[in-house]
């Protein structure tokens, strides 16, 4: 069985990862959750919660990938007209290996000028047809 010092990232938060209410820091749950439920439901739960924040704070933002003559052509931007587009860096939760959430690295197209984009695709290819063809494809967003 796991110790309580395996979870730094639940004891670090204010939250309690069972009922989302406040608890003290450095405690793993609240007083209510402590009376109210039973360890065996608990230790799930906070193994989920520990792997989600453990996620978070190890996800690295997006950033944009740097240019190569293999990419694909980009038309306009639909909404403002500009020019400045580039493809972006986005890292998704994959599979949980060793304990650990592995990240899925996709991209989207990003208008710098207006910030319009697309929706995470897993390729380059795939994100460019989503930024030519439009409409309910691009949406702006906001960083």
């Amino acid at each position: 069985m796991r110790g309580a010092e395996d979870r730094p990232f639940v004891r670090a938060s204010t939250i309690c990862p069972l009922c989302d209410r406040e608890k003290a820091a450095g405690s793993l749950w609240c007083l209510t959750c402590q009376t109210t439920r039973r360890f065996s439901e608990i230790v799930p739960v906070l193994d989920g919660a520990e792997k989600s924040l453990r996620w978070n704070h190890e996800r690295k933002p997006d950033r944009c990938f740097p240019p190569r003559a293999t990419d694909p052509e980009l038309a306009v931007c639909p909404i403002c007209g500009g020019l400045d587009l580039c493809f972006m860096r986005f890292e998704a939760a994959g599979r949980v290996v060793a304990g650990r959430v592995t990240p899925i690295v996709n991209c989207y197209v990003q208008c710098r000028s207006c910030r319009a984009r697309t929706l995470p695709r897993s390729s380059k290819r795939l994100a460019a047809n989503a930024w030519d063809r439009g409409g309910r494809e691009i949406f702006v967003g906001r960083t």
